[in-house]
């Protein structure tokens, strides 16, 4: 009868001890799988002129979060149709300060995003195909901190032609000309 009692006591042991082994394999699956997850979608170091935003939260929280970073609002916000703008003063962005910039929060169910725009004047009747200064020391430091050269866009944004690199946590940083000289440094964070 003892050496029944052992052999079961045995064999529990050994299936308790697989168990253990197997749920222990499984939370380092998940553990690994959390921090691939992470690791693909976070980004730690914002770039010039960018305070990382997270395109679901909301457009008091994405407020507070460019107050907090020395943004000074000019006026309270306003909506039009499915947009909502809060205006800042201007802020140095890569040695130049902008003439403004501005929070966009964009409702519509298609296309909800969340951006941080800033605004320049450049060189008089600079384009993307004719770079004023202000634009070629942009892409220059946009590129040299993402690490990669910017891509070339058509027909978006509101305008024919845009530099855009895609960043993780599916952010864009945007770059356009809106008629001549204006040009547009977007950050641009999808829900």
């Amino acid at each position: 009868m003892q050496k029944n009692d052992d052999a079961v006591k045995k064999i529990a042991r050994r299936e308790t001890g697989k168990a253990l082994i197997l749920a222990a394999v499984f939370v380092l699956i998940i553990c690994f799988a959390w921090m691939a997850y992470r690791w693909s979608t976070q980004r730690h170091e914002a770039l010039p002129g960018e305070v990382i935003l997270n395109g679901r939260m909301s457009f008091e929280k994405a407020d507070e979060k460019l107050k907090d970073a020395g943004f000074k609002p000019m006026g309270v916000s306003r909506q039009y149709k499915n947009v909502t703008n809060q205006y800042y003063e201007g802020v140095d962005v890569c040695g130049y300060k902008t003439e403004y910039s501005y929070l966009s929060e964009n409702q519509n169910p298609e296309n909800r995003s969340l951006e941080i725009v800033h605004v320049f004047k450049d060189t008089k009747e600079s384009n993307l195909d004719n770079p004023g200064e202000i634009c070629k020391t942009v892409v220059e430091e946009l590129t040299k901190i993402i690490g990669k050269e910017p891509e070339e866009g058509k027909d978006g944004y509101g305008t024919e032609k845009y530099l855009f690199w895609t960043l993780k946590a599916s952010t864009e940083a945007v770059l356009l000309y809106m008629g001549d000289e204006n040009l547009m440094l977007m950050y641009v964070y999808n829900k």
